[in-house]
């Protein structure tokens, strides 16, 4: 009789500390429902991200981005993934050292409050949307290195006026400048040779543009919506201009008045 006393009372006492702790899980609830502890981290402002044998470092520190290293950045698969996209809206400036030779995808895609731009001698590539929705930026020139820029480098730079490119560059991507409605000067490579489609569409203040005499091709709707603009200067002859390919789908190119034999010079002020 005893020993069934005692074990009625051992398991009354289990039952009674089960109790206490169901009763200590449930203290952290917020209306029966259990409050998950937060694991926000603080925002990265500094690491690395170089390709496969590069060391490259990237820093934020106030209001400017730096990236200094050797070698080629690491691709960035989608927006999403840029590595400083937590610093995206309060960045200023980009300064990107000497030693650093190109610029993956998204690289500074809606870096909406960006002003200044850096870029070293030693850079080589610009990627696809690499300075897209950078709707602050004013100027920019790009480094005599520089070979290739991917399409949508600068579309919808809505702010941006002055545009200076590469010498080493012979085409220009697809809608390269696409949006840039405030455009009004841009210098060309001087051994251009290709301009993808819609690469100045909606840029509805450029007045002109000087084009050399190595060009030979033109993508779709160059100019479509650049109201403002006014004609083509052209370095080569009317024979030579004639020899260029055109797409059908050009008709503000098509109908602009085309000086030949020019020079830079000749562009309206």
């Amino acid at each position: 009789m005893k020993k069934g006393f005692c074990v009625i009372l051992i398991f009354a006492l289990l039952l009674t500390l089960a109790a206490c702790k169901q009763g200590d899980n449930t203290a952290d609830t917020t209306d029966g429902v259990p409050t998950v502890p937060s694991t926000t981290l603080p925002p990265v402002t500094a690491g690395d991200w170089g390709a496969a044998g590069a060391e490259i470092h990237w820093a934020v520190d106030g209001d400017t981005l730096t990236i200094s290293g050797t070698g080629d950045l690491k691709a960035i698969p989608t927006w999403a993934d840029v590595p400083w996209r937590s610093q995206l809206t309060k960045l200023k400036t980009v300064v990107v050292e000497k030693g650093v030779t190109s610029l993956p995808d998204y690289a500074f895609t809606d870096c909406e409050n960006l002003t200044a731009v850096k870029l070293p001698k030693t850079l080589k590539s610009i990627g696809l949307n690499a300075f897209e929705n950078c709707v602050s930026l004013e100027t920019i020139t790009l480094p005599a290195g520089v070979t290739t820029i991917g399409r949508d480098a600068f579309k919808n730079c809505t702010a941006l006026r002055e545009v200076t490119l590469s010498d080493a560059m012979t085409a220009l991507p697809d809608e390269l400048f696409y949006g840039c409605t405030a455009l009004k000067t841009v210098t060309l490579p001087a051994a251009l040779k290709t301009v993808g489609s819609r690469a100045f569409m909606k840029c509805e203040s450029l007045p002109a543009l000087f084009l050399p005499a190595t060009v030979t091709a033109f993508g779709e709707d160059i100019l479509s919506l650049c109201s403002g603009f006014r004609g083509i200067y052209y370095a080569g002859t009317k024979a030579q201009w004639k020899k260029v390919y055109i797409d059908p789908f050009n008709d503000i190119l098509c109908a602009t008045k085309v000086h030949y034999n020019a020079t830079a010079e000749d562009l309206p002020a």
